[in-house]
């Protein structure tokens, strides 16, 4: 804008910006968000390989996502506990088919990611 205002003078090497005011695009990694981002690495690696799942939990995770939004609210904290440890749950079970149906050769190369998934 400073520029835009004035044109020729506003041309310098070296420029500060002041962002504090500004609206920053920051979310943070909470148990939910990261159980719904391993469920969907799962299913889309499962997916690529061309596995067949005995479930993918597609719409369910849907539904818990919605409950999960309420978690700073006294009254439906419970529904929202409820709802993260089912997406734990959902997590184990599609991180556990993998591992007996996927491929030795690709199994080996997840392992690291797989390793990483059961801490959450």
């Amino acid at each position: 804008m400073s520029v835009k205002l004035h044109d020729k003078k506003a041309e310098e090497s070296i420029v500060n910006v002041d962002t504090t005011v500004q609206e920053k695009a920051i979310t943070y990694p909470t148990d939910g968000k990261l159980a719904i981002k391993i469920i969907n690495r799962l299913n889309k690696l499962a997916k690529g390989n061309n596995i067949a799942q005995r479930r993918t939990f597609v719409k369910e995770v849907k539904s818990l996502r919605i409950n999960l939004r309420f978690f700073r609210h006294v009254k439906k904290r419970a529904k929202a506990v409820k709802a993260i440890k089912r997406l734990r749950t959902i997590a184990g079970v599609l991180l556990r088919e993998l591992e007996r149906k996927l491929p030795q050769l690709i199994a080996d190369k997840q392992t690291e990611n797989f390793a990483l998934y059961q801490k959450c």
